[in-house]
Protein backbone atom coordinates (compact mmCIF):
# COMPACT_ATOMS: atom_id res chain seq x y z
CA UNK A 1 0.00 0.00 0.00
CA UNK A 2 1.13 3.72 -0.28
CA UNK A 3 0.76 6.79 1.36
CA UNK A 4 0.47 10.29 -0.04
CA UNK A 5 0.82 12.93 2.64
CA UNK A 6 2.35 16.03 0.70
CA UNK A 7 -0.19 18.66 0.38
CA UNK A 8 -0.09 18.14 -2.91
CA UNK A 9 3.28 17.21 -3.59
CA UNK A 10 3.26 13.98 -6.05
CA UNK A 11 6.80 13.37 -5.14
CA UNK A 12 6.34 12.67 -1.82
CA UNK A 13 4.56 9.18 -2.53
CA UNK A 14 6.01 6.35 -0.49
CA UNK A 15 5.50 3.27 1.35
CA UNK A 16 3.61 2.88 4.45
CA UNK A 17 4.66 0.71 7.14
CA UNK A 18 4.37 -3.02 6.87
CA UNK A 19 2.48 -3.27 10.11
CA UNK A 20 0.04 -0.68 9.30
CA UNK A 21 -0.15 -2.20 5.73
CA UNK A 22 -1.17 -5.94 7.64
CA UNK A 23 -3.84 -3.48 10.11
CA UNK A 24 -5.31 -1.95 6.97
CA UNK A 25 -6.00 -5.30 5.17
CA UNK A 26 -6.87 -6.84 7.97
CA UNK A 27 -9.36 -4.18 9.16
CA UNK A 28 -11.10 -4.47 5.40
CA UNK A 29 -10.79 -7.97 5.79
CA UNK A 30 -12.82 -7.83 8.73
CA UNK A 31 -15.36 -5.68 7.66
CA UNK A 32 -16.26 -7.64 4.52
CA UNK A 33 -16.74 -10.37 6.39
CA UNK A 34 -18.80 -8.27 8.58
CA UNK A 35 -20.95 -6.94 5.51
CA UNK A 36 -21.14 -10.39 4.02
CA UNK A 37 -22.36 -11.93 7.08
CA UNK A 38 -25.01 -9.24 7.96
CA UNK A 39 -26.10 -9.81 4.43
CA UNK A 40 -26.47 -13.58 4.78
CA UNK A 41 -28.57 -13.95 8.06
CA UNK A 42 -30.10 -10.67 7.88
CA UNK A 43 -30.95 -10.14 11.46
CA UNK A 44 -33.04 -7.11 13.34
CA UNK A 45 -30.15 -4.43 12.20
CA UNK A 46 -31.08 -2.70 15.49
CA UNK A 47 -30.12 -5.41 17.42
CA UNK A 48 -27.34 -6.11 15.40
CA UNK A 49 -25.57 -3.07 15.79
CA UNK A 50 -26.06 -3.19 19.46
CA UNK A 51 -24.71 -6.77 19.69
CA UNK A 52 -21.57 -5.84 17.61
CA UNK A 53 -20.97 -2.52 19.65
CA UNK A 54 -21.38 -4.49 23.26
CA UNK A 55 -19.28 -7.12 21.99
CA UNK A 56 -16.63 -4.26 20.64
CA UNK A 57 -17.11 -3.36 24.56
CA UNK A 58 -16.17 -6.34 25.94
CA UNK A 59 -13.75 -7.63 23.82
CA UNK A 60 -11.64 -3.85 24.13
CA UNK A 61 -12.19 -3.36 27.43
CA UNK A 62 -8.93 -5.39 28.33
CA UNK A 63 -7.14 -4.08 25.58
CA UNK A 64 -6.92 -0.55 27.15
CA UNK A 65 -5.97 -2.02 30.35
CA UNK A 66 -3.01 -4.01 28.58
CA UNK A 67 -1.86 -1.17 26.48
CA UNK A 68 -2.93 2.09 28.07
CA UNK A 69 -4.81 3.74 30.81
CA UNK A 70 -8.55 4.96 31.20
CA UNK A 71 -8.97 8.67 30.88
CA UNK A 72 -11.87 10.11 31.24
CA UNK A 73 -12.88 12.76 28.74
CA UNK A 74 -13.49 16.19 28.69
CA UNK A 75 -17.09 17.10 28.64
CA UNK A 76 -16.66 18.92 25.21
CA UNK A 77 -15.00 15.67 23.85
CA UNK A 78 -17.80 14.05 25.60
CA UNK A 79 -20.37 15.50 22.46
CA UNK A 80 -18.25 14.41 19.66
CA UNK A 81 -17.70 10.98 21.12
CA UNK A 82 -21.58 10.40 21.63
CA UNK A 83 -22.09 11.88 18.36
CA UNK A 84 -19.35 9.52 16.48
CA UNK A 85 -20.92 6.82 18.49
CA UNK A 86 -24.36 7.08 17.73
CA UNK A 87 -24.69 8.97 14.22
CA UNK A 88 -21.15 8.21 12.60
CA UNK A 89 -21.14 4.63 13.59
CA UNK A 90 -24.27 3.39 15.03
CA UNK A 91 -26.66 5.13 12.08
CA UNK A 92 -24.55 4.35 9.60
CA UNK A 93 -24.25 0.52 10.36
CA UNK A 94 -27.98 0.28 10.36
CA UNK A 95 -28.26 2.30 6.66
CA UNK A 96 -25.29 -0.29 5.76
CA UNK A 97 -27.35 -3.40 6.51
CA UNK A 98 -30.68 -1.70 5.66
CA UNK A 99 -29.03 -1.52 2.19
CA UNK A 100 -27.35 -4.97 1.80
CA UNK A 101 -30.87 -5.98 2.61
CA UNK A 102 -32.47 -4.34 -0.59
CA UNK A 103 -30.47 -4.40 -2.88
CA UNK A 104 -27.44 -6.46 -5.15
CA UNK A 105 -24.12 -6.42 -2.91
CA UNK A 106 -22.16 -5.72 -5.26
CA UNK A 107 -23.59 -2.74 -6.18
CA UNK A 108 -23.95 -1.52 -2.25
CA UNK A 109 -20.09 -1.99 -2.05
CA UNK A 110 -19.27 0.23 -4.73
CA UNK A 111 -21.32 3.14 -2.93
CA UNK A 112 -18.64 2.70 -0.23
CA UNK A 113 -16.26 4.05 -2.36
CA UNK A 114 -18.46 7.36 -2.71
CA UNK A 115 -17.21 7.92 0.94
CA UNK A 116 -13.48 9.90 -0.34
CA UNK A 117 -16.04 12.11 -2.63
CA UNK A 118 -18.42 12.96 0.24
CA UNK A 119 -15.10 13.38 3.01
CA UNK A 120 -13.51 16.20 0.58
CA UNK A 121 -16.94 17.94 -0.07
CA UNK A 122 -17.89 18.20 3.68
CA UNK A 123 -14.12 19.26 4.11
CA UNK A 124 -14.29 22.09 1.82
CA UNK A 125 -17.90 22.88 3.21
CA UNK A 126 -17.79 22.42 6.90
CA UNK A 127 -13.73 23.04 7.51
CA UNK A 128 -13.17 25.65 4.73
CA UNK A 129 -10.01 23.39 3.45
CA UNK A 130 -8.82 23.89 0.27
CA UNK A 131 -8.80 21.01 -2.47
CA UNK A 132 -5.89 19.84 -4.23
CA UNK A 133 -5.61 18.61 -7.29
CA UNK A 134 -3.72 15.64 -6.29
CA UNK A 135 -7.13 15.12 -4.36
CA UNK A 136 -9.23 15.44 -7.34
CA UNK A 137 -7.28 13.25 -9.41
CA UNK A 138 -7.44 10.40 -6.61
CA UNK A 139 -11.60 10.98 -7.13
CA UNK A 140 -11.30 10.88 -10.77
CA UNK A 141 -9.52 7.19 -10.47
CA UNK A 142 -11.79 5.88 -7.78
CA UNK A 143 -15.19 6.91 -10.22
CA UNK A 144 -13.45 5.32 -13.16
CA UNK A 145 -12.92 2.23 -11.02
CA UNK A 146 -16.64 1.89 -9.83
CA UNK A 147 -17.82 2.51 -13.50
CA UNK A 148 -15.13 0.13 -15.38
CA UNK A 149 -16.71 -2.33 -12.77
CA UNK A 150 -20.28 -1.65 -13.68
CA UNK A 151 -19.62 -2.17 -16.88
CA UNK A 152 -18.12 -5.43 -16.04
CA UNK A 153 -21.18 -6.15 -14.09
CA UNK A 154 -23.89 -5.78 -16.37
CA UNK A 155 -21.73 -7.11 -19.30
CA UNK A 156 -21.77 -10.85 -17.28
CA UNK A 157 -24.93 -10.16 -15.82
CA UNK A 158 -26.81 -9.53 -19.89
CA UNK A 159 -24.54 -12.49 -21.05
CA UNK A 160 -25.66 -14.62 -18.59
CA UNK A 161 -29.16 -14.33 -19.26
CA UNK A 162 -28.48 -14.71 -22.46
CA UNK A 163 -26.76 -18.55 -21.71
CA UNK A 164 -29.71 -19.19 -19.15
CA UNK A 165 -32.25 -18.29 -22.68
CA UNK A 166 -30.07 -21.01 -24.50
CA UNK A 167 -30.45 -23.38 -22.23
CA UNK A 168 -33.79 -23.15 -21.83
CA UNK A 169 -34.61 -23.61 -25.49
CA UNK A 170 -35.26 -19.61 -25.88
CA UNK A 171 -33.64 -17.17 -28.27
CA UNK A 172 -30.76 -14.83 -27.10
CA UNK A 173 -31.68 -11.89 -28.91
Amino acid sequence: MLEYDGNGNIASLNFTSFNGDLLALAGAGVFALFSVLGKKYQYDQVVSVFIYFLTALVLITPTLFLFSSLRIPSVHIWFWLLLNGFLVNGISYIFWFKALEHGDTHIISNALYLTPFLSLVYIWLLLGEKILLTSVLGLVVIVVGIILQSVKIAHLRNASHKTKRLLKGGEAA
